[in-house]
This record gives structure tokens, C-alpha cells and sequence, in this order.
């Protein structure tokens, strides 16, 4: 069976948009208002951290994403904008200058490829 490799890159501002879609899809709410700023950094995986300020009061809220739920978010996206993305392949977040990466593989069996963090198989 032939290997498959991907790499799906997105604008912070892609990203913004998946992590909404994906806290409304689960049921939990954000501060309703604009996103400022987001932030990623690579510590144990790829999280992030949106600056919302609301759109009432200006009141600015903090709101950190873990790894997972940045590749949850990701995944449904695609699915939204009909990106196909491989069944049974092994998801990896990675930073691309100021955007993020989903790298997919599929059929491999081992990934090794340096800084890259293994985070999902689905």
C-alpha cells in the first residue's frame, strides 16, 4: 500500500475561524466580540491563545486552546470547506512561520521527520 504525505496550512485568521466553529459544534461558548490577536507557541504540542475583546464593554478575555482541540478544530474545518483529509492517518501540528500546519501521513510506520510531535491517529 503506498505511503501518503500532506501538509494543510492555515492563515491565523483560518485558524480563528475553526477554533469558533469547533467551540460552537461541542456546545461551549466564547466571549462573543473580535479576536485581536493569537498567539502559538510549541511547548509539549502547538497551543494557542486568543485575545477576544467583547463586543459590549471592550472587556478583553484570554482564552487558551490545548493541541487536541486545535487539531479537533482543524479536522472539522476541512470537513466544513470539503478538504479531504485521509481516514486512519496520523495527524501532526506543526508552526509554519506565523501559521499553522496539520501534517497528515498515512501508511507510514513511523514518523521521522524532526519537530514534529505525533498528536492524533483517527
Amino acid at each position: 500500500m503506498p505511503s501518503e504525505v500532506r501538509y494543510v496550512i492555515f492563515s491565523k485568521s483560518e485558524l480563528g475561524t475553526a477554533i469558533r466553529q469547533y467551540f460552537a459544534k461541542t456546545g461551549r461558548s466564547l466571549p462573543i466580540g473580535q479576536t485581536r490577536q493569537i498567539r502559538l507557541t510549541v511547548e509539549v504540542g502547538v497551543t494557542a491563545s486568543l485575545e477576544i475583546v467583547e463586543d459590549r464593554n471592550d472587556r478583553v478575555h484570554q482564552i487558551f486552546i490545548d493541541t487536541d482541540q486545535i487539531v479537533s478544530a482543524l479536522i472539522l474545518y476541512c470537513k466544513d470547506a470539503e478538504v479531504p483529509l485521509p481516514l486512519h492517518s496520523t495527524k501532526v501540528l506543526q508552526i509554519v512561520g506565523s501559521n499553522v500546519c496539520l501534517f497528515i501521513c498515512k501508511n507510514m510506520p513511523t514518523i521521522g521527520v524532526p519537530g514534529l510531535k505525533l498528536l492524533q491517529t483517527a
